[in-house]
């Protein structure tokens, strides 16, 4: 009795350092979103610096983070977590619907229900607010939870009647799903559109490709024109870079941003640099600002003023 007695008592003195460290950690989560150091440290969002050196899951990541971001604008969640009313797996269920106007009603439900119940009162008072759950249930497919309008349903089990029709057989929802996909990926996916443009491409002959060349590193042109980038080189683009941020991590790894992408000029226009492919290159819009407010840095250093990039 006194072997459990020890165990019990060393059982709980880790779970309240486990509390303590899950606070801090959410107090340094942020602060560093709000300096936005993850970019300054070579990453695209919180995210990926929380799964990638913090060796969080994406779930902690999506929690810690989502509760230090809502905490701004409704600092007692913080406060209920402090006095331990409130759980980190119950004020992750209120991201998604809690403002200034309803929070005092809903942290007073997260303190009374467990987490079930507080999920089944929030699906009853916000159904179309839920969080969009993704969970693999087998080598080859996985299991999405979401809630959709009664419109879109109805729209998409009209689709579904209509491929039904036309292929002379009973399809399912994920059928239809998956021929809306691929018919939406042809038509719009900017890595199929770019593969058409290279196959027209080398059906002509392609003209020499200039190369990039600097007037002077540092000494910024009077009078240039930046010009609109061509389709074709955008195209040629997003085929090399396959619509990927190409910024590497400090770990080695790529960027996996495709959201929010921009073309950077390797060698900026306003020091001579062309718009030809191997002067570009793919940026997803964090890792392209930061790099230019680093080269605005380095500038500053060695020659004084900032050089407007």
């Amino acid at each position: 009795m006194v072997t459990i007695q020890r165990l019990h008592q060393k059982t709980l003195g880790v779970a309240k350092d486990f509390k303590r460290s899950e606070r801090q950690l959410i107090d340094l989560l942020s602060e560093m979103d709000k300096s936005r150091g993850f970019v300054a440290l070579g990453y695209s969002s919180m995210r990926s610096y929380c799964v990638g050196p913090l060796g969080l899951s994406d779930f902690q990541a999506y929690s810690l983070v989502g509760i230090a971001r809502k905490s701004r604008e409704c600092p007692q969640i913080l406060h209920q977590i402090d006095q331990g009313s409130l759980s980190v797996s119950n004020a992750t269920l209120l991201l998604k619907v809690i403002g200034k106007s309803n929070q005092e009603e809903l942290l007073g439900l997260a303190t009374q229900l467990t987490k079930r119940g507080l999920e089944f009162e929030l699906k009853k008072r916000f159904p179309g607010k839920q969080r969009e759950i993704t969970r693999p249930i087998c080598s080859t497919h996985s299991e999405v939870t979401l809630s959709v309008p009664h419109e879109l349903l109805t729209a998409l089990k009209n689709l579904q009647n209509i491929d039904s029709s036309k292929r002379k057989r009973c399809l399912t929802l994920a059928e239809t799903l998956q021929g809306m996909t691929e018919e939406c990926t042809a038509k719009h996916d900017p890595i199929a559109r770019a593969m058409r443009s290279v196959a027209r491409k080398r059906k002509a002959s392609p003209p020499e490709r200039p190369v990039a060349t600097v007037v002077q590193p540092y000494q910024p042109m009077t009078h240039y024109k930046r010009n609109s980038i061509r389709w074709q080189l955008r195209y040629d683009v997003v085929f090399r870079d396959k619509h990927q941020c190409t910024h590497i991590h400090p770990d080695g790894t790529r960027c996996e941003e495709r959201r929010f992408l921009h073309i950077h000029h390797i060698i900026p226009v306003h020091l001579g640099g062309q718009d030809v492919l191997d002067n570009v290159t793919t940026l997803c819009s964090n890792h392209h600002s930061f790099l230019h407010w680093e080269d605005q840095w380095r500038v500053k250093r060695r020659t004084g003023p900032v050089v407007a990039l």
